[in-house]
């Protein structure tokens, strides 16, 4: 039988953070890993990183930045995540939000530490849906223990993200009169992807006035795409934004032929929202190309059809080489979702009597 010494060092990790389970009491929470530590050499050089990151934490959760400072004085990474429980791990940062100690926070702010970490454990939001992997910014938002520790995180480390690829902007409320501060930071931060969040963030409320500012910052790139792949232009259809639409499509970065990661182009969006003022806007740039398909192979007129909508059928049927018989991903044609529509007058602009 192998040894335990010639065990992967990932495994090693994962029996280190599972023996601390055996330590009731949190401040004792390294005697087991430490006695592993010092079975070996070789799980020493294995083990101790482990127990430092970990000690790291449990100075920032009980207030202990003399700890804090020393370690860095000494060179130590203060951004990375150590683990109290086998459930948790976290960084010194999400900890000392978390339990209030602002001196920590504006410690660790001061000397640059990476605000976007994930950490687990230490947080239950949208925990019956998914697990959840927060950054700083979040605890910040969410689940400070005083008041101000967002604005320190934007403000000094330039922290953004409250999850992997999710700006703090899509998860505020303007209308909680506490998000207004973090609110204004956010959408004033500088850069083109800070100016296209805060643009769709804008046009998700509703809130004009702060549109109209945004899209006049020089720093403003309307070709900007979120996690999904789709730029303001989307958001903007999606809003049912008329004005706003004509406002993009003058710009110069703007292409309203370019879809999104699933294949979807605005075009098929304003189908899809049943626009029609939309759709003819779209129709008369030159980049929409209303043959073009998406990931599961509809068209426009496909989605036009399925939703029975007769105008956008007959606007769509105008434009020169759509193929009315190309089926979609499901087998079906523009012609067999306009039979299932609710609008009877559909199926016979395809040359189809339902009677």
């Amino acid at each position: 039988m192998a040894s335990i010494e010639t065990l992967p060092i990932e495994a090693i990790y994962n029996i280190a953070d599972l023996v601390i389970e055996e330590a009731f009491d949190e401040n004792i929470f390294a005697k087991t890993q430490l006695a592993l530590a010092q079975t070996n050499h070789h799980f020493y050089d294995i083990v101790n990183p482990r127990l430092r990151a970990a000690s790291y934490c449990w100075a920032a959760r009980e207030g202990r930045i003399d700890i804090l400072k020393k370690a860095h004085e000494n060179g130590a990474n203060l951004s990375g995540t150590g683990t109290m429980r086998p459930e948790e791990r976290a960084t010194p940062l999400h900890y000392a939000i978390k339990q209030g100690h602002r001196d920590i926070v504006e410690y660790l702010a001061e000397i640059g530490v990476d605000p976007h970490v994930p950490a687990r454990g230490v947080c239950d939001c949208w925990s019956d849906i998914e697990p959840v992997r927060p950054y700083a910014l979040h605890m910040a938002i969410r689940h400070s223990g005083f008041e101000g520790a967002e604005k320190i995180l934007v403000q000094k480390l330039g922290a953004y993200w409250t999850f992997q690829g999710t700006s703090a902007l899509d998860h505020v409320d303007p209308h909680d009169v506490n998000d207004r501060e973090i609110i204004d930071l956010l959408v004033k931060l500088p850069g083109s992807r800070h100016a296209a969040d805060a643009l769709r963030y804008a046009l998700k409320w509703n809130e004009l006035e702060l549109v109209n500012r945004l899209l006049e910052r020089s720093d403003m790139d309307a070709s900007v795409p979120d996690s999904d792949g789709q730029t303001p232009l989307f958001w903007a259809i999606q809003c049912k934004r008329v004005d706003i639409v004509k406002l993009l499509l003058k710009r110069q970065e703007v292409n309203p032929g370019t879809p999104d990661r699933n294949g979807f182009t605005p075009l098929q969006v304003a189908v899809g929202v049943r626009s029609l003022p939309l759709v003819e806007l779209l129709l008369q740039c030159e980049e929409v190309n209303a043959r073009r398909t998406d990931a599961g192979k509809s068209s426009a007129l496909h989605i036009a059809a399925a939703r029975g909508e007769l105008q956008i059928v007959n606007l769509l049927l105008e434009q020169n080489g759509l193929d009315v018989a190309s089926p979609d991903s499901t087998g079906n044609t523009p012609l067999h979702w306009a039979v299932r529509s609710r609008d009877k007058k559909v199926p016979s602009k395809f040359g189809y009597d339902i009677r």
